[in-house]
């Protein structure tokens, strides 16, 4: 959907400018101080707690909280699943088939990295086209992104 250009009611930005500044100030907190990375998430929400008047900077707001949303459980389900390896590793060790199981268990496990790469990758260039779109004052729709950040977008309402 296109938007006609417009002010935000944050600092009375173009709304443009602040759609762009959801997804970037995230990553440029991130870059700057890598322990300050866990709560880059709040940008975009208190830009979505904050705009009262521009639906298209809620709607990029609500967009790039939905990357960290699926960003957090990728690097969760990689954190269980490096957690379990390391913690049962030490068992194959007891059993003569050790050798054997630790070796299906690594190649489950380069395959879920290969996985996850990829997701990350398309993440990450899912927000350079939500960036570029946000610059047009116009709007996606990345597949699972676009059902996360209508349900935030109806929890605003």
């Amino acid at each position: 959907m296109k938007y006609d250009p417009h002010k935000s009611s944050l600092f009375d930005l173009d709304a443009n400018v602040v759609a762009i500044l959801v997804y970037l100030l995230p990553w440029i907190v991130s870059i700057i101080s890598s322990s300050l990375s866990g709560i880059a998430w709040l940008i975009p929400l208190l830009a979505l707690i904050l705009e009262k008047k521009s639906d298209f900077v809620n709607f990029h707001a609500a967009n790039a909280l939905a990357f960290f949303v699926i960003a957090a459980i990728i690097y969760y389900i990689t954190v269980i699943f490096g957690i379990t390896a390391i913690l049962t590793s030490w068992l194959d060790n007891m059993f003569i088939l050790g050798i054997f199981y630790m070796g299906v268990r690594g190649i489950i496990f380069i395959i879920l990295g290969i996985i996850f790469a990829i997701v990350e990758i398309y993440l990450g260039v899912s927000k350079i086209f939500s960036i570029i779109r946000a610059y047009e004052y116009r709007d996606i729709n990345v597949p699972v992104i676009a059902q996360i950040t209508r349900f935030i977008l109806n929890l605003k309402r």
